[in-house]
């Protein structure tokens, strides 16, 4: 009896392990989940990409855009001046808000905090 419960517990261990390493919103969440960049890659949006394009990405994603404000701040940042702010709500247990930050419509900061839904 205790094989295979060994078995189906190793089974659900490599599935979540295989999740973890796969979805980068849970291993952001888990890990750190609150943060920016400045360069590289986030999320699939990289720094230097178009705004058009890192619009698409996230939503494609399944992020709803909800505003697009000049300047402000997108959480713990500022945004310099003249600087355009697209805030996206992530709608799924991830909870929270990606910002991105571009200029002459190319992305120059990524900015996000995730805060899974308490219970």
């Amino acid at each position: 009896m205790r094989k295979p419960l060994l078995l189906l517990f190793g089974f659900a261990a490599l599935i979540v392990a295989g999740w973890l390493l796969t979805d980068a919103r849970t291993r952001l969440t888990l890990f750190r989940p609150n943060g920016f960049i400045q360069s590289g890659s986030v999320l699939g949006v990289a720094v230097g990409d178009t705004r058009s394009s890192a619009q698409l990405e996230l939503r494609n994603q399944g992020m709803t855009l909800q505003k697009t404000p000049t300047d402000g701040t997108c959480f713990f940042r500022a945004v310099k001046p003249g600087r355009q702010l697209d805030v996206f709500f992530v709608r799924s247990w991830h909870g929270g808000m990606i910002c991105t930050v571009s200029r002459n419509e190319r992305v120059e900061e990524l900015i996000w905090a995730f805060q899974p839904v308490s219970l």
